[in-house]
């Protein structure tokens, strides 16, 4: 009997967040009525949604609180850097409704914007944390896709993480999900061949990792002494990637391992050199072929 009641307690209490939703609701569709879309007026109305929708979840009415964030979205449509503010908890309730894809697009729209934007609305850059940031939206977008089904996007969101976290140095992330975007496009005969693309970035972080990790007091003999386990992740990847081996991608890093082995840094800078010649590269991957050659030029030849 005692329990019957709580329940019934607990019913009221979730009906009445969810009348005093429908009232801030009504409150701010009336606000919208009443002005254009611009100055204080929105900013009111925007207001009121998020209160609306924050008692429509206390209320359990999730798909109410989603319309409260999706009209607060179109409020502010044309001002994209409040819009963002309202991208996290809208996706956060679309995922919790199962609308996947929706959810996953503004996750992938709020990492884009984090990623040229930095992560305040003044535009002042912490040195690698919007990155972070942006790297951890497009990797919760890519999950979010890929309970969708949707590869194309999946692997799009996590390429983007991938080399994100290849500029800021997190080069074994970066290895991670170029590594699983390559086995996903070696499994299906549209996308077999892109795997030796994302490959291709995955040894030029092995190698970069390898320098990062070379102790500072014996950078060439430790880097050199990396050849074995930098030769071991190509012939895994040519198991992944039956087009790596013979490929332009995989002769440069055989080439570029082999002048490790040989102690010649001036080779493994005319070997980039010549791959910079015959190719023409992204800005990725440009960024990191230039972090190879900078690191090259510490190594010492005695």
């Amino acid at each position: 009997m005692a329990n019957n009641f709580q329940g019934m307690e607990d019913d009221v209490l979730f009906e009445a967040q969810r009348i005093k939703g429908q009232q801030l609701k009504r409150e701010a569709d009336s606000i919208l009525t009443r002005s254009i879309y611009f100055g204080n007026k929105s900013k009111d109305a925007v207001n009121k949604y998020k209160e609306a929708a924050e008692h429509f979840m206390t209320g359990l009415d999730n798909k109410s609180a989603i319309d409260c964030y999706t009209a607060a979205l179109n409020v502010w449509i044309k001002n994209q850097k409040i819009l963002n503010h309202w991208k996290e908890p809208t996706s956060f309730l679309y995922a919790e409704a199962g609308k996947f894809y929706k959810s996953g697009e503004l996750e992938k729209e709020l990492a884009e914007y984090i990623e040229v934007e930095g992560l305040n609305f003044e535009n002042e850059k912490d040195k690698d944390g919007h990155y972070m940031k942006a790297i951890e939206h497009y990797k919760h977008a890519g999950e979010t896709f890929e309970l969708e089904n949707a590869k194309t996007s999946t692997n799009q969101c996590y390429v983007k993480a991938a080399e994100l976290s290849g500029l800021i140095e997190n080069y074994e992330d970066a290895i991670k999900y170029f590594e699983i975007v390559a086995a996903r496009c070696s499994k299906e005969k549209l996308t077999a061949f892109n795997a030796r693309e994302h490959l291709m970035k995955a040894l030029l972080c092995h190698i970069l990792l390898q320098m990062k990790n070379a102790e500072k007091d014996d950078l060439t003999g430790a880097f050199y002494s990396s050849v074995d386990d930098l030769r071991n992740a190509y012939d895994r990847y040519c198991e992944m990637d039956i087009y790596l081996s013979g490929s332009l991608e995989g002769d440069v890093v055989l080439k570029l391992f082999d002048a490790i082995q040989r102690r010649n840094p001036k080779e493994m800078a005319t070997v980039l050199r010549k791959f910079d010649s015959l190719k023409v590269l992204d800005s990725w991957k440009t960024t990191i072929l230039l972090k190879i050659k900078d690191n090259i030029s510490t190594l010492d030849l005695t």
